[in-house]
C-alpha cells in the first residue's frame, strides 16, 4: 500500500461523508470524532495547511492524535509498504483521563519523545446563537485561552465535555472551533462508535520512552535543538557515509555532504513556523 494513494483515498472519503454522522450511542466503548484542521504554520503568510486528527473518547481516557498515527498502525498491522518520501507525520499527542483537565502532551523531537504535564481549563462564555451542523443543533461559545480568542460551536445532544486539542468544559462536544485571526480552524467531519474499546494506534514505545520535562526545561530543550537540529546524529552515534544517510521527521534527507545546508534550512523553518495553538507559549528564537 502506498501512502500517497492512501491519503488521496482518505481525502475523497472524508469529503463524501462530511457532516454525515452516525448515531451516537452512549453505551459504546469508544467514540471517535475526526476533525479537519486548517491552520497557518506561518502567521504572516496566507498559506494554509490541512491535517486530520482523531479524538477517541474511551471509557477511562481520551486520546487526541494526528490521523497519520492511525495510518502507520494500519501499515504495520497489514505489513504495508512505506516510502521515505511519504512517511507518516508524527504530530503531537494529547492524552488525559475522562472528566479530567490534567493533560499529558507528547512531542516528537526527531528521535526524542518529550512529555509535558499541564492543567488546561477554558473559561467559556455561552451565547444564545444557534445553528445546524449536519443533523445537530449547535450553540455558540467563546473563550480567551492560550493567547488567542476562540469561538466554538458545540452540540449538547452529544454530552461529552470534550473537543479537539485541549479544549474542554462545554456541555457538549465541540463540532467547530476557530480563532478570531484565522490561524486555526477545527471542523468535525465524521464520527464513529465502537462496541468495544478500540486499540490505540499510538505506538506504546513512544509513550514509554518519553522523557518527562518541566516547562522551563522544554523551552531550553527546544532552543538547544534550534541551535543544532542535527545534534541527534552525534547523540545517537549515527555516522553518515556516502551510502548511509539519515531522515528527519519532516522527510528531509541528511547526507554526509548537505549537513550545513540542512541546519540552516531547519533553523529558518523553525523561526518561520513558530505559530503554535497556544500562542502564549511560543518560544523566542534568535535570528541566525
Amino acid at each position: 500500500m502506498k501512502i500517497n494513494l492512501f491519503h488521496r483515498e482518505l481525502r475523497n472519503n472524508l469529503l463524501l461523508v462530511a457532516l454525515l454522522f452516525v448515531t451516537i450511542s452512549l453505551s459504546a466503548q469508544t467514540h471517535r470524532f475526526i476533525y479537519e484542521v486548517n491552520y497557518k504554520k506561518d502567521s504572516t503568510a496566507d498559506l494554509v495547511t490541512k491535517d486530520f486528527y482523531h479524538l477517541d473518547i474511551n471509557p477511562n481516557n481520551v486520546e487526541y492524535y494526528g490521523r497519520d498515527y492511525y495510518i502507520l498502525d494500519s501499515l504495520m498491522t497489514n505489513h504495508g509498504q512505506m516510502s521515505s518520501e511519504n512517511a507518516p507525520k508524527m504530530s503531537d499527542i494529547q492524552l488525559h483521563r475522562r472528566n479530567s483537565q490534567n493533560y499529558d502532551t507528547y512531542e516528537l523531537l526527531q528521535f526524542d519523545m518529550l512529555h509535558l504535564k499541564s492543567v488546561d481549563k477554558q473559561k467559556w462564555r455561552l451565547f444564545k446563537d444557534k445553528k445546524v451542523i449536519g443533523q445537530y443543533k449547535v450553540q455558540k461559545a467563546e473563550t480567551n485561552w492560550g493567547g488567542r480568542k476562540w469561538t466554538a460551536w458545540f452540540a449538547d445532544e452529544i454530552p461529552f465535555a470534550e473537543g479537539p486539542y485541549k479544549f474542554n468544559g462545554l456541555p457538549g462536544i465541540i463540532m467547530e472551533l476557530h480563532d478570531t485571526k484565522g490561524n486555526y480552524n477545527f471542523q468535525m467531519i465524521k464520527s464513529q462508535t465502537f462496541d468495544k474499546t478500540v486499540k490505540s494506534p499510538i505506538p506504546s514505545f513512544m509513550i514509554s520512552n518519553a522523557v518527562l520535562i518541566s516547562k522551563e526545561k522544554y523551552a531550553s530543550t527546544k532552543i538547544m535543538y534550534y541551535d543544532d537540529p542535527l545534534a541527534f546524529l552525534k547523540n545517537s552515534n549515527i555516522i553518515l557515509t556516502a551510502d548511509n544517510w539519515a531522515m528527519l521527521k519532516d522527510g528531509t534527507k541528511v547526507t554526509i555532504d548537505n549537513q550545513k545546508e540542512v541546519i540552516l534550512t531547519q533553523q529558518k523553518l523553525i523561526r518561520q513556523y513558530n505559530n503554535p495553538i497556544e500562542l502564549d507559549k511560543a518560544i523566542k528564537y534568535s535570528s541566525k
